[in-house]
């Protein structure tokens, strides 16, 4: 309190405000055994650090502390008594009186330099203000004796992930070098020794030997004092040097994880390489990652490094239960409370485990280990990553599981996005193949129903909607083909059924793909005939070339047959451009897509003119010529009467198409066989 208001200028209003907050009195301030209380410290500097957020609060205090703990009076007379070294050589025995936290060791300590060691009692108890504070007084103590503030390094560290905090101190005496007054004193011995009856000789050498015995004695106690400094510089360096080692070998894992996930690795790949580059890099004996089956509330082992292979098969076939009310075993602890796990000594704790677990940690032979969780975005348990020791020689500690913590959220990022790219690449395929099924469903449709309406039917799985689709009729602009075998009666009559079949399958099998290329679809097939629409794009040119083409492709058809011992056929072809009526017909249960309208009865009646024409010919009304007539010749047979129809029709034979061989046809229409 005393240093917010001489050094941070708190006025009794911002203390008064304070103590509010704390729910206390000022007498309680003024306790020290309310310092002892953990809990209440710690809400006290919560309060403080959030009113000063940028401020080292902790540090400065502990400066404060000791620059004010000592009058003047005190000053002298603890100068002649005691030194600062000593002084840093008693927080040993005093740290105990200011902190429950944590056990303060000096473990060297020489003239001008001293190292210090902190280790907590417990991860929970321990806080950073703490070492923050520490840091404070320990660079405050030589105020005691109006000297400068001493420099601290801290070449370990507990909260980075050390399982201590270590000081290297270094501070200034400047004061008359030791060896003055004993001189001093042998020199007034000397002058006494003369004046008592002592020869001048005698006195003088007697002098001479005192002050040469306590150089050599001195230099040799400076010599030691150096010796000290040395050790604790070595000290020092070596613990950085391991620090830096094992902080390099995190780098380098973390390094490694993120070349797998940047490298698009599988969960398998990335759960191989963690457990192996852990135990590689960090020098543990073995470890596993098991990972979370949520759908089954189980833990499986998903990769492991450093068993044998009979181990390596009992865990493959492992399966641990973490439902909720499962409350046994250590792994299926870290995943039901989300928190670490260390087992400094196995064999203290199996009897805790259920008896199965109990077989499995005694087959496995762990001594000493830490299962630290993996969490995803949401914070949810996605698996557990384990390390252990099977030497007795080697425990695992506090700051081997703060720094499976630290790891834990890299490997953490690495797996989530290996499962996400596995998840992504598995839903690509899905869509591909469900893509895929779509347009094959959508071909599939084009077969029964208009182009338009089967690819809105493809596009929605919402079954009203492609209800009411269905159920919709249209008024539409098409172009209706009709093709018919001529004479196919009295041929059926010389054949078999099974040749008749066979025949008509053969005819439509080749006819088919032809009005599908160029956008139309077979509505029906009526016996020896069919009806094909087209009713996309420029419909009625694409129905004229498809007539067209399918007229060249009747001598192939005719080949085929000869192939199957089966006899020539002849076609008729009728075609008609203008409105009609697209929708299905039938009850809820089945419904028959149709086109109907006085295009479709003309389109047919066209189709039976051709017998007055001649077989293989495609005769068209007036209004295909017009819409087709750039790209074919046609040869008109004048105003026809047609049954159903009171005006007379005039009607066009197909020629000669212009079109080039290589874009549509692949004979002259006038080689046709006539």
């Amino acid at each position: 309190m005393g240093y917010l208001k001489d050094k941070k200028s708190w006025s009794d209003a911002d203390i008064h405000e304070l103590l509010e907050d704390l729910n206390v009195d000022e007498s309680r301030i003024a306790d020290d055994a309310s310092w002892f209380d953990l809990d209440f410290a710690n809400r006290f500097m919560d309060l403080v650090e959030a009113k000063l957020p940028n401020e080292n609060i902790a540090f400065g205090a502990g400066q404060y502390i000791q620059k004010n703990a000592f009058s003047a009076t005190i000053y002298h007379l603890m100068r002649g008594l005691i030194s600062v070294s000593r002084l840093y050589q008693l927080l040993s025995t005093y740290t105990p009186y200011f902190t429950k936290a944590s056990r303060m060791l000096v473990l060297k300590a020489g003239r001008n330099t001293a190292l210090v060691e902190s280790r907590p009692f417990s991860s929970e108890l321990e806080k950073p203000y703490m070492c923050e504070n520490r840091k404070g007084i320990l660079s405050g103590l030589p105020q005691i004796f109006n000297l400068p503030m001493a420099t601290i390094v801290e070449t370990e560290c507990f909260h980075r992930g050390a399982d201590r905090c270590l000081y290297q101190i270094k501070w200034n005496e400047d004061r008359f070098p030791k060896f003055i007054y004993p001189v001093a004193l042998l020199l007034l011995l000397g002058i006494l020794g003369y004046r008592s009856g002592l020869s001048p000789t005698v006195a003088t050498a007697v002098l001479i030997c005192s002050i040469c015995a306590y150089l050599v004695f001195y230099m040799y106690r400076a010599n030691q004092a150096q010796r000290k400094e040395l050790e604790i510089h070595n000290t020092v360096l070596e613990s950085s040097v391991r620090d830096n080692e094992k902080k390099n070998r995190e780098l380098e894992l973390i390094s490694q994880i993120a070349k797998l996930t940047h490298a698009l690795a599988t969960p398998d790949e990335m759960a191989k390489a963690v457990v192996q580059s852990v135990c590689e890099l960090l020098q543990y004996d073995r470890s596993m990652l098991l990972t979370v089956d949520t759908n089954r509330s189980v833990l499986k082992v998903s990769s492991h490094f450093g068993f044998s292979p009979e181990h390596a098969q009992l865990m493959e076939e492992a399966e641990f239960n973490i439902r909720p009310d499962n409350t046994t075993g250590f792994f299926i602890k870290v995943v039901n409370s989300k928190l670490p796990v260390l087992i400094e000594n196995v064999d203290e704790h199996i009897q805790k485990l259920s008896p199965r677990s109990q077989k499995f940690a005694k087959i496995l032979g762990a001594k000493s280990f830490v299962a630290v969780p993996l969490f995803n975005q949401s914070h949810e348990v996605l698996g557990v990553l384990s390390v252990d020791y099977v030497r007795d020689d080697k425990r695992m500690s506090v700051s081997d599981q703060d720094l499976l913590v630290t790891l834990a959220d890299h490997i953490s990022i690495g797996v989530h996005n290996s499962r996400t790219l596995e998840e992504l690449e598995h839903s690509l395929q899905v869509s591909r193949e469900h893509s895929k099924a779509q347009q094959s469903l959508g071909r599939v449709f084009q077969k029964f129903v208009p182009t338009e309406l089967a690819t809105e039917l493809c596009s929605t799985n919402d079954e009203s909607m492609q209800g009411k689709l269905l159920e919709a009729v249209k008024k539409k602009s098409v172009a209706i083909l009709f093709g018919d075998i001529v004479g196919f009666t009295a041929l059926s009559q010389q054949m078999s059924p099974e040749c008749v079949v066979e025949l008509l399958n053969t005819c439509f099998s080749k006819i088919e793909p032809i009005i599908t290329k160029h956008g139309g679809f077979i509505d029906k097939f009526t016996g020896d005939g069919f009806m094909a629409v087209f009713d996309t794009g420029r419909s009625c040119e694409n129905a004229v070339m498809a007539g067209a083409e399918t007229l060249i492709e009747i001598p192939k058809i005719c080949e085929s047959l000869k192939i199957l011992n089966l006899p020539a056929i002849d076609f008729g072809f009728g075609l008609h451009y203008g409105e009609a009526i697209l929708g299905n017909v039938g009850s809820e249960r089945r419904l028959n897509f149709t086109v109907i309208g006085e295009t479709v009865n003309l389109a047919s009646r066209l189709e039976s003119y051709t017998r007055e024409v001649g077989p293989n010919n495609l005769c068209a009304s007036a209004v295909v010529m017009k819409e087709s007539g750039k790209l074919y010749e046609w040869r008109p047979l004048g105003a026809v009467n047609l049954k159903g129809f009171q005006d007379s029709i005039e009607i066009f034979q197909l020629l000669v198409p212009k079109i080039s061989r290589a874009d549509r046809v692949s004979e002259p229409l006038e080689q046709l066989g006539k």
